[in-house]
């Protein structure tokens, strides 16, 4: 495991699937169009060997024609209430938590390209990291797809194989196959990661947020996973399929009507980065503001208008300066003004408290 896993993005246009991609290394690391390397800031190309991880973005990446029929997803409903600090605290320890430790069992070989499978209990401990990550913004759970499973699985071995990442891989790559470059074309990529430990990489990201954004859009209804653990001159990857069948469909009611991270409410430290977001769709965040206090004093932040294409339309800012998890109990309040949908503008207020779940 790299004690520092850096982010690489790099946005082109994929033309078979029409899709865009933007390549992130990690999360300490970003490369966007035109720049070069640093911590925390953008850069010219990446040195090699590092951690990457590559997501989809939806721009031209048209609706069907026929809309599919909505399935319900069979798992058990997790419904946090923002103000209950025990319930997100159980929901921690008994879901974020007990997603890790479980083994892999790969079933494949890098010499002889086959992409195996993984334990059923891993893929689903996989899933019960990202269905966390929702539960906790308010947004419908999800399952795996077993085809998904299965062209995610091709992907992943390809791109530890040929130790980088593509949503777009030649067919002359090592272990190429057409289910793989599939795949690689409506995924979040990572390397240097895999299984739950991609899942929070996605998530407490920076530059974009793109995979954060993917995680928690709320028309998805199925995922896929696939993933190859490190061996001998390789390095472990994860592919999460993102674009389902559902992209496309009407947006489910939501807990909150728009999706934050943080969400509303208490959140454990452990799973908050500086990067804090707000999504809704459609909105226009030409003109909005941020604002934050805690305890009635105000917090420095740093406002940065994102990219559309990634999920919905999100709005960032940066918290330089939060509390270590031994400052407890920590509140904030944010307040959102001038969000423009539906031709109008529209403010929003909510408050967040970070807290330590182990205590």
């Amino acid at each position: 495991m790299l004690n520092t896993i850096r982010m690489w993005l790099n946005r082109r246009t994929r033309a078979r699937v029409g899709t865009a991609c933007l390549l992130l290394l990690g999360a300490a690391l970003v490369l966007l169009p035109g720049s070069g390397w640093a911590y925390g800031r953008a850069f010219a190309g990446p040195p090699s060997g590092l951690a990457q991880a590559y997501l989809p973005l939806i721009e031209n990446h048209l609706p069907p024609t026929v809309t599919p029929t909505p399935t319900l997803p069979s798992v058990p409903t997790i419904t946090p209430e923002p103000g209950n600090r025990e319930q997100a605290r159980r929901l921690y320890l008994d879901e974020y938590l007990a997603s890790e430790g479980t083994a892999i069992e790969w079933s494949g070989n890098h010499a002889s390209c086959n992409p195996g499978n993984t334990a059923a209990a891993f893929r689903n401990a996989v899933l019960r990291r990202v269905n966390y990550f929702r539960a906790m913004a308010g947004l419908p759970l999800v399952t795996l797809n077993e085809e998904y499973n299965r062209k995610a699985q091709a992907a992943a071995l390809m791109m530890s194989a040929n130790r980088t990442l593509s949503h777009d891989p030649s067919s002359s790559w090592t272990c190429y196959s057409a289910e793989g470059d599939e795949a690689a074309g409506k995924s979040n990529l990572y390397l240097g990661r895999m299984g739950w430990e991609a899942i929070s990489g996605y998530v407490l990201e920076d530059g974009e947020l793109g995979h954060r954004r993917w995680i928690l859009y709320p028309q998805t209804q199925q995922m896929g996973t696939g993933d190859v653990p490190a061996t001998a001159g390789y390095m472990r990857s994860n592919t999460l399929w993102v674009f389902d069948s559902h992209m496309w469909d009407t947006r489910p009611a939501t807990r909150d009507g728009f999706v934050a991270w943080p969400p509303p409410g208490y959140v454990p430290y452990q799973v908050v980065n500086e990067h804090w977001s707000f999504s809704y769709p459609g909105a226009d965040f030409s003109n909005t503001s941020v604002t934050v206090t805690s305890g009635g004093a105000p917090v420095a932040v740093s406002v940065r208008r994102l990219t559309n294409g990634y999920g919905e339309n999100t709005l960032a800012w940066v918290m330089a300066d939060l509390p270590p998890g031994s400052a407890g109990d920590v509140s904030y309040h944010i307040e959102l003004r001038r969000v423009r949908f539906g031709g109008a503008d529209h403010d929003f207020a909510y408050d967040v408290t970070l807290f330590d779940p182990t205590q």
